[in-house]
């Protein structure tokens, strides 16, 4: 990822040959175990190249013709990779491994719908267990007496995510994720 991140700054192009051809309908572009956390490159290459990288990785996925491209995020939206990924996306997978997960998760998916303008409709909880309580807490009124309706909370089972996901979508379909998902 990081070096496709500093080639795309570079030249503005990205090479199909730099993903790894995991089968015949599946390729990664991995990132390095060798990154340094505390000097990530996003902050070595220009905010033009922060906003065009999600884009120029959908049209490499479009000239291939992959009708998937998962985008695996960190937690946090001060990650510029993560803001970008975040507004490109049709779908955005949230998996929460307890219940105390939810809390957090319903909050900030608030927050994303109220300040950066995001359908809720695009959030999928991903609930590892009962997800009865945590549909529960998604239809109450918030501080601000919004309800956080629109958010589909399933369980963790990649069929049902699978079938969650947009099939009839004419933009090329994304999925940003902050955890790995295996459709």
């Amino acid at each position: 990822m990081e070096m496709a991140m500093m080639q795309y700054e570079q030249n503005r192009s990205l090479d199909w040959e730099m993903l790894h051809h995991v089968s015949r309908r599946f390729s990664i572009l991995p990132a390095s175990v060798f990154a340094v956390p505390d000097y990530p490159v996003v902050t070595k290459v220009s905010i033009d190249a922060l906003k065009g990288f999600v884009p120029a990785l959908q049209r490499l996925a479009g000239e291939y013709s992959r009708s998937w491209l998962i985008l695996e995020c960190q937690g946090q939206l001060n990650s510029p990779m993560t803001f970008f990924s975040l507004e490109a996306a049709d779908q955005v997978v949230i998996p929460l491994g307890k219940p105390t997960d939810a809390a957090y998760a319903l909050a900030s998916v608030r927050r994303l719908a109220q300040v950066y303008h995001h359908q809720t409709e695009k959030f999928i909880l991903a609930a590892a267990g009962n997800v009865k309580a945590i549909k529960g807490a998604a239809l109450t009124h918030g501080r601000d007496g919004v309800m956080l309706d629109g958010v589909r909370i399933l369980p963790w089972d990649s069929r049902k995510l699978k079938a969650a996901l947009p099939v009839d979508n004419p933009r090329r379909r994304q999925v940003a994720e902050s955890a790995p998902i295996y459709l």
